[in-house]
């Protein structure tokens, strides 16, 4: 089914290096339109590097990778910035500016975009975006104010401002209670199914990934080693795959 769709995103043979060490080697892969995808690893496997290579943040080393049909691989960074305003990114740490309100955060982008809005329109899509993260009441208060869930989901609504096709979050629920957790994932799961946002998450939290990705990648050392659905990726025979899924202490995976 996902094979019919749009693919929004495709990585081909991409390779990253840093001083002749490898960082992500030979990573293929695709995200169809709509679709909920999950990159799993361990820390330090090249998960969050993988969102900076999508963002156009880091250029690879070799290999192609196309947003929305485009190649971003030889764009200038003027071009990047015009493929960077149909993504979002969600940062581990939300990454809000202190000293701006929750309304003034979630405004930055659309203030200081080359098309700028007008200011009545600015605030109703502010508005708006803090009503569908479920933090309508939360305007004027100030990112220390705030519980780390509710920072995500603020840090959501920023992104969603500049209506973006695509999402992409670097470890949205670390550091989070369950049932925070379990808020945020809702919230990812509701922006595909009243948005048909297509998403992309990186977490080392197998369990949490597994209740709302379409379909997984697990990197390790590096390299994709396996790519399936969550029920098939639970009796995946990979021995690296089956040690993180099940969270075996002991296997092929070094700690």
């Amino acid at each position: 089914m996902n094979e019919a769709r749009e693919q929004v995103v495709r990585l081909r043979g991409v390779h990253y290096e840093v001083d002749h060490t490898p960082i992500l080697t030979d990573a293929t892969c695709h995200v169809s339109r709509g679709e909920i995808f999950g990159v799993m690893g361990m820390s330090g496997v090249g998960k969050s590097t993988l969102l900076r290579l999508l963002m156009g943040l880091i250029k690879p080393t070799s290999g192609q990778i196309e947003i929305l049909g485009q190649s971003i691989t030889g764009l200038s960074e003027h071009q990047l910035n015009q493929v960077r305003t149909k993504m979002g990114l969600c940062f581990q740490g939300a990454a809000l500016f202190d000293s701006m309100s929750v309304a003034e955060n979630v405004a930055f982008g659309l203030q200081r975009s080359r098309h700028s809005l007008p200011e009545q329109e600015i605030r109703q899509r502010v508005s708006e975006h803090l009503d569908t993260v479920g933090m309508e009441d939360f305007g004027d208060r100030m990112p220390s104010h705030l519980s780390g869930g509710m920072r995500k989901r603020v840090g959501i609504a920023r992104a969603l401002v500049m209506e973006p096709e695509i999402m992409l979050y670097d470890e949205p629920t670390a550091g989070l209670d369950p049932i925070m957790s379990g808020v945020i994932l809702q919230l990812i799961s509701k922006l595909r199914s009243d948005f048909g946002m297509t998403s992309v998450v990186v977490t080392h939290e197998v369990e949490r990934l597994f209740s709302i990705a379409d379909r997984v990648i697990m990197l390790h050392q590096g390299r994709i080693v396996a790519e399936d659905t969550p029920d098939r990726l639970r009796c995946c025979s990979v021995p690296e795959v089956r040690q993180f899924v099940l969270g075996l202490p002991e296997g092929p995976i070094k700690v």
